[in-house]
C-alpha cells in the first residue's frame, strides 16, 4: 500500500502462497503481482473490480480475500490512516460495510481493537489529545495533527535509544492522535 516491502510482508506472502499450493509458475505469477503492486503507479481499485466479477461481492472467498489483505497490512504493526481508507474503500468494493471491515479489524488486532473505530473517542477528548479549542476547524485540525505526530513519530525519536516500552508508548500515543484526527476529520 504505500509502495515500500518489508521482510515480514515478504514471509506472509510467501506463507500465504504455501497455504494455496501453489505450483512453481503459480508462484513466481503471484510474485509479478506482488511487484507490480509496490509500484506507486498501480491502481489496485481496477484489480479489486476484475476479482469481484470473479467471486462475487460479500462471497466468503471476497472476505477471505478482505481478511488476506487486511492481515498483510497489519504485518507493519498497525495501520496508517491511507491504509484504513484504502481498505475501506477494497471492503466496499467487494460488497461489504465498514462495520463487516470493523469485525475482521477485530478479530486480526485483538488487543488494539479500540485503534480502528473512531467513534470510541468523544469529540471533546478528540479536541483535547490533539491540544486544540473545541473551535478549531478543519485546516487547523490538520496542522495539530501532523504538529503531533511530528512530536511523537517513533522514528523522531529512535536516535534516544528509548526503551522497548517508550517505543510501545509511542505507538499507542500515534494511534490516540490518528484517531482524534479521524474523530474531528470524518475520516
Amino acid at each position: 500500500m504505500d509502495g515500500r516491502v518489508t521482510p515480514a510482508e515478504i514471509k506472509y506472502a510467501t506463507s500465504i502462497m504455501q497455504l494455496m499450493g501453489l505450483s512453481y509458475s503459480e508462484k513466481k505469477k503471484a510474485i509479478e503481482y506482488f511487484e507490480a503492486g509496490k509500484k506507486r503507479c498501480s491502481e489496485p481499485t481496477k484489480f479489486a473490480y476484475k476479482l469481484v466479477d470473479l467471486i462475487g461481492k460479500g462471497s466468503s472467498l471476497a472476505k477471505l480475500f478482505l481478511q488476506t489483505q487486511c492481515r498483510l497490512a497489519f504485518v507493519k504493526g498497525g495501520l496508517r490512516l491511507r491504509e484504513k481508507v484504502y481498505l475501506r474503500n477494497l471492503a466496499e468494493t467487494l460488497g461489504f460495510k465498514k462495520a463487516q471491515l470493523d469485525d475482521i479489524f477485530r478479530e486480526i488486532g485483538g488487543t488494539i481493537e479500540n485503534d480502528f473505530s473512531r467513534d470510541s473517542i468523544p469529540k471533546r477528548d478528540a479536541y483535547k489529545i490533539l491540544q486544540l479549542e473545541p473551535e478549531a476547524q478543519g485546516s487547523d485540525v490538520k496542522k495539530a495533527y501532523l504538529r503531533m505526530m511530528s512530536k511523537y513519530h517513533p522514528d523522531k525519536v529512535a536516535h534516544d535509544n528509548l526503551p522497548e516500552e517508550s517505543l510501545k508508548n509511542l505507538k499507542k500515543k500515534m494511534v490516540e492522535i490518528r484517531n482524534a484526527y479521524e474523530c474531528l476529520c470524518g475520516t
